[in-house]
């Protein structure tokens, strides 16, 4: 077997150090959600849970009390936003912090959330640095970076590593299979099941490929379709999102293992002409 040269070795730590910052980020933002859900729930209605500005105010003043009782807190909300902050913004976050119908904080309570934040913004650091120093090594290869034209360069780093060069399949069936993405019925001698994807493949790949679906459905004519077909399924909308990350990968393989452009109105249509994946 080839040894990893050097580049190889420093892209795989990079990918599995920005995996890993990205899952912890979570773990400490589903804890912060849920305390803030109890102390301070107008919060996340005004700011989105990783904002920069939530977690400056929680980093400092670990909830509402500190910052309702700071003389300046309007400006200091104002300079932690910028120019990405509304006034009104501003001045809701500060209101909203004096009248808070959410439970008193304790001591500790605030500075379960001020360590939490500060591990959040930790998080989000390492893992930009990850990304740009990915960037940086993936600047000659041209297959990344050809694949990173339709999911992004870190993505595609992700799937690089943890799949190998696409190149080296067959068919985008097999490389689509490696990810877990192929379906399989799961039945007894006693019932039969509906057909989902098998799992029996790289989970860090089917997780970025993921956040790169939810990306590409934020873009038309992907954005319409999946809104039709959530409507059609009052409301679910995970068979759509399954059915663009399937098709995604077959993309990825036409991009990377065949050289391909990546055609967006290409995948619509194939997303179009076959039945939404269970």
């Amino acid at each position: 077997m080839k040894a990893a040269t050097e580049e190889e070795q420093e892209l795989a730590y990079q990918v599995e150090w920005m995996d890993g910052q990205r899952r912890q980020m979570m773990l400490w933002s589903g804890r912060l959600e849920a305390l803030l859900s109890r102390h301070w729930p107008e919060a996340t209605r005004i700011l989105a849970l990783g904002s920069g500005t939530l977690l400056h105010c929680l980093g400092k003043y670990g909830g509402p009390r500190g910052l309702a009782a700071a003389p300046e807190a309007f400006k200091e909300v104002q300079e932690w936003g910028g120019h990405y902050l509304k006034l009104e913004k501003a001045q809701a976050m500060v209101s909203s912090a004096r009248e808070t119908v959410g439970v008193a904080t304790l001591p500790w309570d605030e500075k379960r959330m001020q360590r939490y934040a500060w591990e959040i913004q930790k998080c989000k650091g390492e893992t930009r640095a990850a990304r740009r120093r990915l960037r940086e090594l993936t600047s000659d290869h041209v297959t990344i970076q050809a694949m990173g034209e339709a999911v992004g360069v870190p993505t595609a780093c992700v799937l690089w590593v943890e799949l190998g060069d696409p190149r080296a399949y067959h068919c985008g069936s097999a490389y689509r299979k490696a990810m877990g993405l192929n379906l399989a019925e799961r039945s007894s001698g006693k019932w039969q099941g509906k057909l989902k994807i098998s799992k029996r493949g790289s989970s860090k790949a089917r997780r970025w490929l993921y956040l790169a679906a939810l990306r590409l459905l934020k873009r038309e004519p992907v954005r319409s379709w999946y809104l039709q077909q959530k409507a059609q399924r009052r409301g679910e909308g995970k068979p759509a999102v399954v059915s663009v990350i399937r098709k995604l990968a077959l993309a990825w393989f036409q991009v990377g293992g065949r050289g391909e452009a990546f055609d967006l109105r290409a995948m619509y249509r194939s997303l179009t002409a076959s039945p939404v994946s269970a």
